[in-house]
């Protein structure tokens, strides 16, 4: 089973980073983009810490940190890709599954994310029904 682990997470880490979605977004200035106006710096010192925690390795609470800044208000365009990262590098799969389809709900038309998603539910195999 470890192995066949090991093997969904390179896969799906692959896809991710030949998507082009390894890293943040930037501006023209190397700064991510900011959160609206009556939110921003709360969210923007959410998503700075997040970013930060992620370039350190510590992917669980880099996810915390990033999804605070998305529900402070942050733009989700520029959280998915290191949200996503940080769900898989760390090894959590099925929480990368869960934010890409909850992405995808709002924003249907990112293909990198529907690639990234398939390559998670491939890599995942079916997903047990609960009677």
């Amino acid at each position: 089973m470890m192995i066949h682990r090991n093997i969904a997470r390179a896969l799906a880490l692959a896809c991710w980073l030949a998507a082009g979605c390894g890293a943040a977004r930037q501006d023209s200035a190397g700064r991510a983009p900011a959160a609206s106006s009556a939110a921003a710096p709360r969210a923007d010192a959410f998503a700075a810490r997040g970013l930060a925690l992620l370039e350190q390795g510590d992917h669980v609470r880099a996810e915390q940190y990033l999804m605070l800044a998305q529900r402070a208000g942050y733009d989700e365009h520029a959280l998915i890709d290191p949200l996503l990262t940080s769900c898989i590098v760390g090894n959590r799969l099925r929480a990368a599954l869960s934010h890409a389809e909850r992405y995808l709900a709002r924003y249907g038309g990112a293909a990198r994310v529907r690639h990234v998603k398939a390559a998670l539910e491939r890599a995942l195999g079916p997903r047990e029904v609960l009677p």
